[in-house]
């Protein structure tokens, strides 16, 4: 049996109940540790300090719940490291790099602890998977993208789509099996499901699969006082694999929202990484389903008001993301007649363009 550190994320039952389930534990304080993080909400990391004093809950816990402690160290990107409490109990806890400032643990959990517990359920469910089950990234890419759907889950449960005209809801759905299929950056299920059908039965048991992709802050830049707006050009994947020969495309700013945070922030955060643009108004498009019958993709999509020079066309893009945009500045006359001919297949860049078109006047007007 091993004794280990529940610090940080981990002193929350919640949590802790999903990754360590009817552990008991023991207060402890460990000397020569201190907890922080890279802003006041940030994830929280401990690291070595020799004067400190580290309040935590320490288990013993069984070879499995071992494991889960390394998995989980990797997946949070830090390391298992040894230390020995007042009592000379050895105990294992996760090290990361040292921080500036203070953790700020209530702020963090009325944020975060939520999506974490939700990503924790995936999380237990992927390591304790086949082990010739499908091909995986590293676990810290994993526990990012699943806390980012987590955050699409709740922001559904939390803003779902109206009521269906015929009033069926997803209660009347019976799953039978879920087995996923692939976990990386995006993940794909497959599962086994009855569904009720509109004469009064039932269709099914049947097999159907989706792509779990992230719930994203799309936006296009406009300048109502030049009458400018602003594309980025980029790679796409998606074209790539259809076989487009052409698969180098200009759309609009766009970005997944991250775990915790809103459309809002994440349009505003993607407008400066992509195209070193500060948005004032932000209008809201349009948000919905970007294609329901395969994919948990969600679409919210802003037209949003920026001083657009003449150069503001710019290299952009997030190295250790592999992203290389570049930055387009049109005139409205230009930008409009391509995309009425056709010129931008991008739904998305449509759906904002002509929204603009419709509301271009009244922007000018207040500018």
């Amino acid at each position: 049996m091993t004794y280990i550190a529940f610090t940080g994320a981990l002193s929350q039952l919640a949590l802790r109940d999903v990754l360590f389930p009817g552990v008991k534990t023991f207060d402890v304080m460990l000397p020569g540790w201190t907890i922080g993080a890279d802003d006041a909400l940030g994830w929280p990391r401990v690291f070595e300090s020799e004067d400190a004093q580290l309040a935590c809950l320490v288990a013993e816990v069984s070879s499995v719940g071992e494991q889960v402690f390394h998995k989980f160290a990797d997946a949070l990107g830090g390391k298992v490291v040894v230390t020995t409490s007042p009592a000379q109990t050895v105990v294992h806890l996760i090290s990361g790099v040292a921080a500036a400032l203070p953790w700020d643990e209530q702020a963090w959990a009325a944020r975060f602890l939520d999506i974490a517990v939700d990503a924790a359920a995936e999380f237990v469910d992927h390591i304790n998977g086949p082990p010739n089950g499908p091909p995986n990234g590293p676990l810290a890419l994993q526990w990012t993208m699943m806390l980012v759907r987590a955050t699409g889950r709740h922001a559904a449960q939390n803003a779902p789509s109206p009521p269906s005209v015929s009033g069926l809801t997803r209660d009347a759905v019976q799953q039978h099996d879920l087995r996923p299929v692939y976990t990386n950056f995006f993940a794909m299920k497959e599962m086994d499901i009855t569904v009720p059908n509109f004469s009064g039965g039932t269709s099914g048991p049947m097999v159907r699969a989706g792509f779990e992709g992230t719930d994203a802050a799309i936006v296009l830049p406009y300048d109502p006082v030049t009458d400018r707006v602003l594309l980025v050009e980029q790679f796409r994947m998606g074209p790539y694999l259809r076989h487009d020969p052409n698969p180098w495309l200009m759309e609009p700013v766009a970005g997944r929202i991250d775990a915790g945070d809103t459309a809002v922030e994440t349009a505003r955060r993607e407008a400066w990484e992509e195209a070193r643009l500060d948005l004032a108004a932000l209008h809201l498009v349009h948000a919905g389903y970007a294609s329901p019958g395969c994919s948990t993709e969600y679409f919210n999509v802003f037209v949003g008001e920026a001083s657009i020079l003449e150069n503001a066309g710019v290299l952009a893009g997030l190295e250790d993301e592999h992203e290389d945009i570049k930055g387009h500045v049109l005139d409205w006359d230009t930008f409009y007649s391509n995309l009425q001919a056709g010129h931008y297949p991008v739904t998305p860049l449509a759906l904002a363009g002509y929204w603009l078109a419709a509301n271009r006047p009244s922007l000018r007007a207040k500018a």
